[in-house]
């Protein structure tokens, strides 16, 4: 439906069905293979001076997704989504993405071009994405388990080797971590970035230390450790 409103902007509100199947013909990717079955949608969206806020939002009752933790759900369980774009002015937006209690994201884009990029951003699990003060895209949060082998899987997977978001840091802690093969308990991670250099530090139950990631000339990877025991092999599947 459309409605003019009495600051003399309009308002759009739409409804409709997404499917796994339709998503995967737009967006052919390891992420929406990972999706099943179909969800109800709403949107709404408000023009005003040819600058568009829109606001969508699912429970995603009826999607499954086998996508690796925090991120796999029965179709029957529910879970709301919400996406919000606000304009800030012709060359800048603001993305809000909350996904229920798991995840959500505050993203500030700036025109480049034809194309709006992310200049700054937070991600956080378990909570409310903060104001971004930095920038670059900031990763925070704790998580109860974390499969770092499938999500290595999942983005091999892709096709667009470019990053999604111009990530500038890591902080976070995971009661369990899986990596390459092995499991990692009390894992906690704090990585950064300055210009083509990834600073981090470590620590857990089985590993301590610091490190760090030089881009240039095929690469080179320096690390300290206080700590190293060897841990135990993880389950083949989940915990």
């Amino acid at each position: 439906s459309i409605a003019t409103l009495p600051d003399r902007s309009l308002s759009v509100t739409a409804s409709g069905q997404v499917t796994a199947q339709g998503l995967q013909a737009v967006y052919p990717n390891a992420f929406t293979r990972a999706l099943s079955g179909s969800s109800k949608w709403n949107l709404g969206i408000g023009l005003r001076k040819k600058l568009a806020n829109l606001t969508f939002a699912s429970n995603l009752q009826g999607l499954g997704s086998t996508l690796p933790a925090p991120f796999a759900k029965r179709a029957a369980d529910s879970l709301p989504l919400r996406i919000e774009r606000r304009v800030q002015n012709p060359q800048q937006d603001r993305i809000e993405v909350s996904i229920g209690q798991v995840a959500s994201a505050n993203l500030l884009r700036q025109l480049s071009g034809d194309v709006m990029q992310v200049r700054q951003g937070t991600v956080q699990f378990n909570g409310p994405a903060p104001e971004p003060s930095h920038e670059g895209v900031w990763v925070e949060g704790e998580l109860p388990y974390l499969d770092l082998d499938a999500w290595r899987a999942l983005l091999h997977a892709g096709e667009n080797g470019e990053p999604p978001l111009p990530l500038a840091g890591v902080h976070f802690r995971a009661d369990t971590l899986d990596f390459l093969g092995r499991r990692f308990n009390r894992f906690h991670l704090n990585a950064w970035r300055q210009a083509n250099t990834w600073q981090a530090t470590v620590d857990g139950n089985e590993l301590a230390g610091e490190g760090s990631w030089r881009g240039e000339a095929g690469g080179k990877l320096t690390v300290r450790l206080k700590r190293l025991y060897y841990p135990d092999a993880a389950p083949e599947r989940g915990v």
